[in-house]
């Protein structure tokens, strides 16, 4: 899997992000220049989604580059086709215009229990558990659950807080 996509900084390229396989892992190597700026959190852009991958540093030249080294695994929470690479959480107006143009799909019904349905028991990280007959329950702090956002159709008020709740 070879891959080539550009860094962009202020909707200009000023790098790239290259790929290559090495066994088991594949090898993601980032260099930029950008006047001015001793540090960018660089993320994986899609049509529809962004990855972070890593915070690239100056190499004493006046790049800054990153080399990161990802398993299968790793590798599949970045988007697919990886069209450019840029700074974590940048704004385009191009995708945003696209994105917002579809209608959103209507939020899929499951049944899963709210904080009346059940009595819910806290863990000590937080996270709570319940049994509701034979069906477990654990529902997840929504400021500590790295979930996509598609799963926020889970999201239930328990308590006063926002969860993520899941079938055990």
């Amino acid at each position: 899997m070879d891959l080539s996509i550009p860094i962009l900084y202020e909707n200009k390229p000023v790098g790239a992000l290259t790929a290559e396989q090495d066994g088991l892992y594949t090898v993601y190597t980032a260099a930029c220049t950008i006047p001015g700026v001793d540090r960018l959190r660089l993320s994986v852009y899609g049509e529809d989604r962004e990855a972070y991958l890593g915070l690239m540093l100056p190499d004493g030249t006046g790049r800054l580059t990153l080399r990161k080294r990802l398993t299968r695994l790793e590798r599949e929470r970045l988007p697919a086709p990886a069209l450019f690479a840029a700074e974590e959480h940048a704004v385009f107006p191009e995708l945003a215009a696209t994105a917002q143009a579809e209608p959103p799909e209507p939020p899929e019904t499951i049944p899963v229990p709210g904080a009346g349905d059940v009595f819910w028991h806290a863990g000590p990280d937080g996270t709570l558990y319940a049994v509701d007959g034979a069906q477990g329950w654990i529902a997840i702090p929504e400021a500590r659950a790295n979930v996509p956002p598609e799963a926020r159709r889970l999201l239930r008020e328990i308590d006063g807080g926002k969860y993520l709740v899941f079938p055990q």
